[in-house]
C-alpha cells in the first residue's frame, strides 16, 4: 500500500522546497512538491524531481570503507566498530597530547541544512575546542554589512516583493537559482510594477524583466553612490529619515559633494543617462524593493557595495523600518533552538581558503581532518596547496553519499543517510517556511544519520577515555526534535509541538526572527566598520584589477542544477556537464583566433583547466563566463582560484568568504 511523508529539501538554496514521497513496502517511488508550502506551490527542480535515483544509484556508499593507502583506490569495506574505533583513538590520542582538540579540524559544508545535520559539530566540540574550518556560504559580506549599518539581520519576507512597485534585482539571477521566486515577479509585472535587473552580464533573468543595467565587476558600490548622488542633486532623498532615523548623513553628504561624477561612473561603467534614469525610476516608485543577491558577495569589496547599496536604499526611504524593502537570504541564521550551545564552543575557525597557510596558528597544526557535507577539492580555493596538506595529514575521515573527488583522498569513508531516510527539521534561509523531515524508508545498507554517527563515535570515545565525551547518547531523536521547536516558535507556529509539522510545513508570521537588537537609528556612520577593515562611512572601495600576464576576469556562474556536487553522478548532470562551455566575447575571441566549440585552455599563476568555446556578442572583453564544475578532463574549475577573500563576513561566520569572482586568467587556443 503506498504510503506519503512530508519532508523539505535540505540542500543550501533560496527555495528550500517542501516534498512529499511514496513509499510502498518500504521502496521510494516517487518524489512530488508540497502544494501546502505557499512559496513553493507544490514544484520541485530538477535535482529535486532527482532524488529518487539519488537515493538508489549504484554507487552510493552503504558502507563504512578504508582505503589501503590514500589516494591508492584501493578500497576495503569495513565495519563501524573498526571505523569507530580507529577515529576515536586519534582524537584522544590528540587530546592526551594537547588537553584540546585544536588539531582536529571539522570541515562541515552544511550543505544538509537540517538542525541535527549539525550534529558532529555539536559532538566534538562538546569535549574541547577543535578546528571549525569554514567553508563559502555566499552571504557573510551582506550578513556583516547588515550588522554594520541595521544593527541586526533582517528576516523578509520574500513572498511580500509582489507589493512592491519598483523591485531592484543586484547581483541574483533567479531564472537560474530561485526559480520560485520567478513567479512572484511575474505577479509583481503583471501588477504594474517594474523590474530592473543589475548584474555584470545579460543573465537569463534578463529577458524576463522590464530593464537591465550592466555593471563592471565591483562596481555596484560606486553604481550605488552615483546614483545616491544624483536623487541628491534632484533634492529627491528622504530628509526627514536622514534627520530623525539615521546618523551620519553629513559625513557621506560631504563625500558626495567633493567627490568626481565622471569617475564614480567609470568605475561603475555606467553613462550618465544610465545613471539618471535609474535615480528617475527611484524617484517615482512609492514602495520599491532590493534583493541583494549572492553574485554581489564574491568580490574583495563586496561588504562594502553592499554598505553603499544600503545607504542609497536609506537616502531614499526605503528601510524607514530598518530594512523594510531590502530582500537578501541569511546563511547561518535558525529559527529553531541551539542544540549545542555553539556559543560556549570556543573553537578556532580558519577559512578554507587561507587553511593551507593558517592552519598551524595558535601553534597547533592541524592533524586529523574531518569533511562532512563538502567537497573541497571541488567545491574549495587554493586546491593545490590544500591537496599538498591533505597529503601530510595523519587521518582524514569522510562522511558522504558517494565516492567523491574528496572522499578519494580520504582513509575513512563513512556511509551517510539521505535525508529520506531520517527524521530533521529544516527552516528557509530566504523564505519564512519550515517543515519536518519524516523518514520514508529505512536506511540503505549501512548509512547513518550525522546524529547517529556523532551518538555511536561519543559511545566509542568513552571506550577510550572514560568522561571525555559528555554527548547525551542516550536521549531519543524525539527529545532532540522536541528541544529544536521551543514553546515561542511553537506559538509563532500555532502548533503545540513538532509532531503536528507532518500534517505540513507551517510559515513564522512574526516580522524579524533573527534579532530583537538593533541601532536606535539607521547609521550611515560605523566607527566599528573600521574595526573590521572597512571605511567608516559607506565609500566606494575599488575593486580587484586584472594582474599582469592575466587581464580577464573568469566568473563561475551559478545553476539551480549544479548547486550541490553531491549530484555530479546524475547522468543528465554528466550529460550537460559534458556540454558545458567557456563564454567569450567576440572580439576576444577574434583576438585570440578562436572559432565556437574550439577547445580554449585557461590558466593563470593557481593552475588551468580546459574548455570548449562559446561566443557571446553581449559580453565586454575582459570579463569570461563559465557555469561548469569540471573541465573536459574532469578538473575543477576552482584550480584557478587562490587565497582571496572578501572584505566582511567575519563577525558573521567567523571568518571572510572566498572571492569568487576576483579570479583572473588568461586564455589561448588548445
Amino acid at each position: 500500500m503506498m504510503q506519503m511523508t512530508r519532508h523539505v529539501c535540505p540542500l543550501k538554496c533560496y527555495d528550500t522546497c517542501s516534498i512529499l514521497a511514496y513509499t510502498d513496502n518500504g521502496r521510494l517511488l516517487k518524489i512530488t512538491g508540497d502544494p501546502q508550502n505557499s512559496y513553493t506551490l507544490g514544484t520541485l527542480c530538477a535535482k529535486g524531481y532527482s532524488f529518487v535515483k539519488h537515493v538508489y544509484h549504484p554507487e552510493r556508499i552503504l558502507h563504512p570503507l578504508r582505503q589501503s593507502s590514500r589516494g591508492s583506490g584501493d578500497w576495503q569495506r569495513i565495519t563501524w566498530e573498526e571505523a569507530l574505533g580507529e577515529i576515536a583513538r586519534q582524537i584522544v590520542q590528540i587530546y592526551n597530547r594537547h588537553n584540546h582538540l585544536l588539531p582536529l579540524g571539522l570541515l562541515d559544508g552544511k550543505a544538509n541544512t537540517g538542525v541535527l545535520a549539525r550534529s558532529l559539530s555539536g559532538m566534538l566540540s562538546a569535549m574541547a575546542p577543535i578546528t571549525e574550518i569554514r567553508g563559502p556560504q555566499s552571504s557573510g559580506p551582506g550578513l556583516d554589512a547588515q550588522f554594520l549599518d541595521f544593527g541586526r539581520v533582517r528576516a523578509k519576507d520574500p513572498e511580500d516583493m509582489k507589493k512592491a512597485d519598483l523591485i531592484v534585482l543586484w547581483g541574483v539571477n533567479p531564472a537560474a537559482t530561485a526559480i520560485h521566486q520567478m513567479k512572484i515577479l511575474q505577479q509583481a509585472r503583471q501588477r504594474g510594477a517594474r523590474v530592473i535587473l543589475i548584474d555584470v552580464f545579460p543573465s537569463a533573468t534578463a529577458g524576463r524583466v522590464d530593464k537591465t543595467i550592466v555593471v563592471k565587476p565591483g562596481g555596484d558600490g560606486a553604481l550605488a553612490l552615483v546614483v545616491l548622488r544624483e536623487l541628491m542633486f534632484k533634492t529627491s532623498i528622504n530628509y526627514r529619515f536622514l534627520v530623525h532615523e539615521a546618523e551620519g548623513w553629513e559625513n557621506l553628504k560631504d563625500w558626495l559633494l567633493e567627490a568626481d561624477p565622471e569617475e564614480i561612473r567609470t568605475i561603475a561603467g555606467v553613462t550618465p543617462q544610465m545613471v539618471a534614469d535609474l535615480a528617475d525610476e527611484l524617484r517615482h516608485s512609492s514602495n520599491p524593493a532590493f534583493w541583494l543577491g549572492k553574485g554581489l558577495q564574491k568580490y574583495s569589496n563586496s561588504g562594502q557595495n553592499i554598505r553603499a547599496i544600503h545607504a542609497l536604499a536609506a537616502a531614499g526611504g526605503v528601510t524607514e523600518n530598518y530594512g523594510e524593502g531590502i530582500f537578501a537570504a541569511r546563511s547561518g541564521f535558525s529559527p529553531f533552538a541551539d542544540l549545542w550551545d555553539s556559543d560556549k564552543w570556543g573553537n578556532r575557525k580558519l577559512s578554507l581558503p587561507t587553511l593551507p597557510v593558517n592552519h598551524g596558528d595558535d601553534g597547533a597544526d592541524i592533524r586529523m581532518l574531518w569533511i562532512t557535507q563538502s567537497n573541497p577539492l571541488v567545491q574549495g580555493t587554493h586546491l593545490q596547496k590544500l591537496r599538498e596538506l591533505m597529503g601530510g595529514l595523519d587521518l582524514i575521515v569522510g562522511t558522504d553519499f558517494f565516492l567523491t573527488s574528496t572522499s578519494r583522498c580520504c582513509d575513512i569513508v563513512l556511509p551517510a543517510a539521505t535525508f529520506l531516510e531520517a527524521e530533521d527539521l529544516v527552516a528557509g534561509e530566504w523564505h519564512r517556511w519550515i517543515g519536518l523531515n519524516e523518514q520514508a524508508i529505512a536506511p540503505l545498507g549501512e548509512t547513518r544519520s550525522e546524529l547517529e554517527i556523532a551518538q555511536s563515535l561519543a559511545v566509542a570515545i568513552s571506550e577510550e577515555a572514560p568522561g571525555l565525551c559528555p554527548f547525551p547518547v542516550e536521549r531519543p531523536l524525539s527529545q532532540w526534535l522536541e528541544r529544536a521547536v521551543p514553546p515561542e516558535l511553537c506559538e509563532t507556529l500555532g502548533i503545540d509541538s513538532y509532531r503536528e509539522l507532518k500534517q505540513g510545513p507551517r510559515k513564522i508570521v512574526q516580522p524579524d526572527m533573527l534579532s530583537d537588537s538593533h541601532y536606535p537609528k539607521y547609521r550611515f556612520s560605523v566607527p566599528q566598520a573600521m574595526e573590521w577593515g572597512c571605511p567608516e562611512l559607506p565609500l566606494m572601495v575599488l575593486p580587484e584589477t586584472a594582474p599582469q600576464g592575466y587581464p580577464y576576469r573568469l566568473l563561475n556562474w551559478r545553476r539551480a542544477d549544479f548547486f550541490n556536487s553531491q549530484f555530479a553522478h546524475l547522468d543528465w548532470l554528466l550529460e550537460r556537464q559534458a556540454t558545458d562551455e567557456l563564454s567569450l566575447s567576440w572580439e576576444l575571441a577574434r583576438q585570440k583566433g578562436i572559432g565556437a566549440g574550439d577547445k580554449v585552455v585557461v590558466y593563470n599563476s593557481w593552475g588551468e583547466v580546459v574548455l570548449k568555446a562559446k561566443i557571446r556578442h553581449d559580453l565586454p572583453l575582459h570579463l569570461i563566463l563559465c557555469s561548469a564544475r569540471q573541465d573536459i578532463n574532469g578538473k575543477s574549475i576552482n584550480s584557478l582560484a587562490g587565497s582571496q577573500e572578501t572584505d566582511l563576513g567575519q563577525a558573521v561566520n567567523g571568518v571572510n568568504e572566498p572571492a569568487f569572482h576576483d579570479v583572473f586568467v588568461n586564455i589561448a587556443r588548445d
